[in-house]
């Protein structure tokens, strides 16, 4: 789910707010009600419209609940519940890019182990799948430690990169046997990318099916 263009139309709508509360009469009427139907739907779509949606729930709630000072009251209680809905957003969208992200990395590489399980030819197509996945989870290892990669990037680049981070303390987690698996699925993933090999039997299909699974037990492990 692209999370962007919901904060885009409630940043739109908080600043509508600020104009209508300015407005009188007729015309504050007018732009009232217009602002609390977009700005309860764009709560609904951006959180769900379950039981765990309280941003929801409580928008439905004050306006239901008239107020003893009147509409204008309903109107400045509904704007923040919006500002709150808008700042909670914000604050779970990095996780939330996370999670998405992982979602993907699964799901391709759930393609590439039933490419493996084909049998021969697909174990090959299985090995550079996984391997393309492997090389976006490390330029986002880096870019969440390091920063974003300057230039060409590669399994070994960004491999090199995290592995020295660890020798200066900066990444314990990602140790020497780490850097070594890597260093392993990213051969592995050269030699079918480039050819290197004479027949389709000198690339062993168990030594793919291991690498996938060592790629996704990477991911649940530093991209979660």
């Amino acid at each position: 789910m692209a999370i962007e263009p919901y904060l885009n139309r409630m940043d739109e709508l908080l600043k509508s707010a600020e104009e209508i509360d300015r407005a009188g009469g007729a015309a504050w009427e007018r732009g009232y009600a217009a602002w609390r139907t977009s700005a309860e739907n764009v709560i609904r779509l951006s959180f769900g419209p379950y039981k765990e949606n309280l941003h929801w729930a409580r928008f439905r709630d004050v306006v239901k609940k008239k107020q003893p000072s009147g509409e204008r009251a309903v109107f400045t209680a509904c704007w923040g519940v919006l500002q709150g809905a808008r700042s909670d957003l914000a604050a779970a969208l990095p996780g939330l890019r996370q999670e998405i992200t992982a979602e993907v990395f699964d799901d391709l590489l759930e393609m590439a182990k039933h490419f493996c399980s084909a049998g021969s030819p697909y174990h090959i197509p299985a090995a550079s799948l996984a391997g393309a996945v492997l090389e976006d989870a490390l330029r986002k290892l880096h870019e969440e430690h390091v920063g974003p990669w300057s230039g060409d990037g590669s399994i070994e680049k960004y491999n090199q990169a995290l592995y020295h981070l660890h020798g200066q303390g900066g990444f314990p987690e990602y140790d020497k046997t780490q850097q070594k698996h890597v260093v392993a699925w990213g051969g592995l993933r050269n030699d079918v990318d480039h050819h290197r090999f004479e027949r389709l039997e000198d690339v062993d299909p168990g030594r793919v099916s291991l690498m996938i699974d060592g790629v996704r037990l990477f991911i649940a492990r530093f991209l979660r």
